[in-house]
């Protein structure tokens, strides 16, 4: 696996979050999250799509699984429920890009959760997110671009 540690700006977000098994909630947030964007003209060429699970599917039942839906916005921006704001913080980053089907993304949130992080002689500063480089709607899976950022806490 390639990992990159990287310092990154902070980002600003809006996001909606759902409850339950990723292959129900995940697309559910989705929607929901992009009609009330559309309306208000917030998504563009520049607009980054995120995605951040809570919870490991292979440990968690899958009713309690938690998925936020998130997009990057560059000005603070009026929300009202389902929709909520918020950040991505600025600071080091652990990044690795995956290539393929949304399937392989579990193989390497355990490589690098589990080989890479223990061995880098860092530690988590909270829980990692995913950037999707391009759109399933339009993209063969075997070329979708995932990028997955594990924020880190500073080096000792």
């Amino acid at each position: 696996m390639d990992v990159s540690i990287m310092a990154l700006p902070g980002m600003r977000v809006i996001k909606v979050h759902k409850i339950g098994p990723y292959g129900e909630s995940a697309p559910a947030a989705w929607r929901t999250l992009c009609a009330w964007a559309a309306a208000r003209g917030l998504l563009g060429p520049e607009t980054l799509r995120l995605g951040q699970g809570g919870g490991d599917p292979a440990q968690t039942p899958a009713e309690e699984l938690t998925y936020d839906a998130a997009l990057s916005v560059d000005r603070s921006v009026e929300v009202e429920p389902p929709v909520t704001a918020g950040t991505f913080p600025a600071g080091d980053y652990a990044v690795v890009v995956h290539k393929g089907p949304y399937a392989g993304l579990a193989a390497v949130y355990r490589e690098l959760m589990g080989v890479w992080l223990p061995q880098s002689g860092r530690q988590a500063a909270g829980m990692p997110f995913e950037i999707y480089r391009n759109d399933a709607q339009d993209t063969p899976q075997e070329d979708l671009l995932t990028e997955i950022r594990l924020p880190l806490r500073p080096p000792a």
